[in-house]
């Protein structure tokens, strides 16, 4: 019942989606303010019944309703609740589901935001949303709906049929034949043990819907009259099991930030194919999608750092960024929303960058969707991945190749007709934002091509090749670099045109400081290895974005004459800019001696034994075997001493996770964290194999029943643990926490410049010119210094 109510909800969700969509953009030519109303209506309710759906998914996770195929593949009566909940979108079916509920919590929130726009200008955003949202509904009807009944086909056969079918494979010479009754298990002795002896039923089930396959080879053998097929619904008690990676706090909360930053730039997206549909751009439009964008872009770097943290102290290894080809479909999009808010801070406050911030919302939303295609087509190897699916890849492809073609097309009919109406010279604020956004997207291009290359060098060539970290990290240290400095000289440069004689002397002692901590730690802290070199240049870089940064402040005290009238005059804006580009020298700081100066040890050990690392002493305690809710483990502890002196207790597990007789292995690390460093341990499997592969066979189902290790085989398994050594890794990590810290910092910052309430109101006041406030201005009107005059970096 659950099923067929889950499927009813998401094809009436599409029946208004069609609404949304088409009726707005139809009267768009028109003052109907009506249909934007019934826009907004359906809207709605397209949310409602997205959210209904979505509900009833978790209701049916949460209950263990197993005749729900994607909850009997995904869950189990063992699995804790928490976990059955973040299942929901464990998994390629749910996670969709997911995807479009964050569609319609963001265009929702357009049609409640949205209604100071111009009528027109609404209509039209809402339908794009609207047609967007289609695609995405007919995805999950047409290939991967979540409510897909679990079922099985049942074989009704003649007495006779166990004869013929035994005669017909052994006179068979067509491999294809064997290969597809190996496949379903569907063979002679089976079918001769489990047929009834008093009835004709075979008991051999298959998932419904795939003995099709079956059905037709055995029609081929003249079998066909001999059998027909049932389907009955499943009456399992017992589902397949979450991925073990997805069984951890972090994972609950990180898909939903992700895809909330994913789909958050389809809304600038909407607003820039609005303003094209409209053949009208001008600086009201940036104005209105500003907000917005930088909200999506908070969300998505939140969905970033929380993913980086969680492969840190979950997957065992200790890194923290692999430029895995997935974590590359998420950066991508969040190197281009970086470029596309700086270049609507200058498009809203000089009219500059029209045509090329319009290009940025058409290419963010575009690598969103691209991610999508790269996670669930299955043509890349992942972590992350999803299970591969042709049917699913190419409609993803055909939805793709809409959308992006499609506004691209619109893109080049319209462009030319799109005037920017400020003026500057190169050397000013404006050229030192297109020159941030050239190499945001020139590090874009880069990513995308050394994830990409591969898989078009298999195609072409079918040679297989792999883009290392190694690759990522040299061409991204070197683009770092000018970026951070950009980001300390952007604030502090004039809208239109920069005096370079006034600029060289504003910043000159903050570049002589930034220099001098660089050379301090290279002549007495560094060791002079091959890496120090990039130390050093972090260091003097982060130092100068926290001094140019301050500077913003310094400049207002001095034009105002107290820091309390600087600090208090601070837009919103101003702040979270600050903010943004303090926690950029922070995760520098921390990039820079996680990568360079972390110490790394495999090593075999046995408990009661000890090992050095810098100044610390890690013993192995003991070894214990821990039996948890739905895994069993072995447990190490460690003390780690320092000059002798207890410091810390570190526990580490090796989790065996058992389900529908498979077994997972997962690494639970033990971290002491420090302001400074952090200390890692991480547990790994025993030298002896035969142990490894008693450990991991328990626990046993052994007729739908839980078999657990009683306490006298605990005692021995114990026992047994304590006389084996172990291969462990263990790690000192400098810093590595102020990687996290520095992207909070950004985040925030982001989410304070959105929050600025100048978007919540009219326009603000404007010189005696009609313009924005700009710098000449400033200097002979300090209560002129309240107004921003950028994405909050200001003179």
């Amino acid at each position: 019942m659950n099923s067929e109510i889950g499927s009813v909800l998401i094809i009436l969700a599409l029946c208004l989606a069609l609404i949304q969509a088409i009726f707005p953009l139809l009267v768009a030519r028109s003052n109907g303010a009506h249909y934007v109303s019934l826009a907004r209506s359906a809207a709605y309710g397209q949310a409602f019944f997205i959210a209904a759906a979505f509900g009833l998914l978790v209701y049916c996770f949460v209950i263990g309703d197993y005749s729900v195929l994607y909850v009997a593949t995904n869950s189990n009566p063992d699995l804790p609740t928490r976990f059955k909940v973040s299942a929901t979108w464990g998994g390629h079916e749910g996670s969709l589901l997911l995807w479009v509920l964050c569609l319609n919590l963001w265009t929702i929130a357009v049609c409640i935001f949205s209604k100071q726009l111009p009528t027109r200008y609404t209509a039209r955003i809402i339908g794009v949303m609207g047609l967007v949202s289609i695609g995405f509904i007919l995805f999950i009807l047409v290939t991967s709906n979540p409510f897909t009944p679990q079922y099985y086909d049942y074989f009704n056969v003649t007495p006779d049929f166990v004869e013929k079918f035994t005669l017909a494979v052994k006179n068979s010479t067509d491999p294809a034949f064997k290969t597809m009754l190996d496949k379903f298990g569907f063979t002679p002795e089976k079918v001769a043990q489990l047929k009834s002896p008093n009835s004709s039923l075979l008991m051999l089930q298959f998932p419904g819907g795939k003995s099709s396959a079956l059905q037709a080879m055995l029609t081929q053998y003249n079998l066909g009259s001999d059998f027909k097929v049932s389907h009955l619904y499943s009456s399992v008690q017992r589902g397949g099991d979450l991925n073990p990676l997805l069984q951890d706090f972090g994972l609950i909360v990180h898909p939903p930030l992700l895809y909330m930053g994913y789909v958050g730039f389809s809304v600038a997206f909407s607003f820039a194919i609005a303003a094209l549909l409209g053949g009208k751009l001008d600086s009201s439009w940036a104005r209105w999608s500003r907000p917005w964008t930088t909200m999506a872009w908070v969300f998505l770097t939140c969905g970033i750092t929380l993913g980086s943290w969680w492969a840190y102290y979950e997957l065992g290894w200790g890194g923290w960024w692999f430029w895995d080809p997935v974590e590359n479909a998420s950066f991508m999009p969040w190197l281009v929303g970086t470029a596309l808010i700086h270049s609507l801070a200058v498009t809203e406050k000089r009219g500059a960058f029209q045509t090329w911030t319009v290009f940025l919302a058409i290419i963010a939303f575009s690598l969103s969707l691209l991610g999508t295609f790269l996670v669930r087509s299955g043509i890349l190897n992942s972590v992350h991945s999803f299970a591969s699916d042709p049917a699913r890849g190419l409609f993803i492809l055909t939805y793709l190749i809409i959308v992006i073609g499609g506004s691209l097309l619109l893109y080049a009919r319209q462009g030319p007709n799109i005037k920017s109406t400020g003026t500057f010279k190169e050397f000013s604020r404006e050229g030192a934002m297109m020159l941030n956004n050239i190499i945001l997207m020139v590090v874009a291009a880069t990513v995308l091509i050394g994830t990409l290359y591969p898989v078009f060098l298999s195609a072409i060539m079918h040679k297989d090749i792999s883009v290392g970290p190694s690759w990522f990290n040299w061409f991204f240290v070197k683009m770092m670099m000018p970026l951070a400095f950009l980001a300390g000289l952007g604030p502090l440069m004039r809208w239109k045109k920069q005096n370079p004689k006034v600029l060289i002397k504003q910043i000159t002692p903050y570049i002589i400081i930034s220099i001098l901590t660089g050379l301090v730690y290279w002549n007495f802290i560094a060791a002079k290895d091959d890496t120090e070199w990039l130390v050093a240049v972090a260091i003097s870089l982060s130092t100068w974005v926290i001094l140019a940064t301050g500077e913003v402040i310094f400049y207002r005290r001095r034009k105002m004459g107290s820091f309390k009238r600087a600090t208090s005059s601070l837009t919103f804006g101003s702040i979270g800019m600050m903010l943004a580009h303090f926690g950029i020298a922070v995760f520098m700081i921390g990039a820079t001696f996680a990568g360079t100066k972390t110490v790394k040890a495999d090593i075999k050990i046995s408990p009661g034994e000890s090992y050095t690392q810098e100044n610390y002493r890690f013993k192995l305690v003991s070894v214990r075997w821990h039996q948890g809710v739905n895994y069993n483990a072995y447990e190490g502890q460690f003390y780690v001493y320092r000059d002798n002196v207890l410091l810390t207790v570190l526990k580490s597990q090796k989790r065996y996770y058992h389900s529908q007789g498979k077994s997972s292995r997962m690494t639970e690390a033990g971290i002491d964290p420090g302001p400074t460093r952090d200390l890692f341990v991480s547990m790994g499997n025993p030298v002896n194999s035969f142990i490894h592969r008693y450990l991991s066979s328990f626990p046993k189902n052994i007729n739908g029943k839980r078999v657990l290790i009683n306490e006298s085989q605990k005692k021995i398994i114990n026992e047994t643990l304590q006389r084996t050594a172990w291969v462990v890794r263990i790690q000192h990590k400098p810093y590595v926490r102020w990687i996290w810290i520095g992207a909070v910092f950004m985040a925030f910052g982001g989410l304070l410049a959105a929050l600025d309430k100048r978007y919540r109101t009219r326009r603000g006041k404007k010189t005696s010119s009609g313009n924005p406030v700009t710098p000449k201005e400033i200097g002979n009107n300090p209560a002129a210094l309240s107004q921003d005059t950028g994405s909050g970096m200001k003179s």
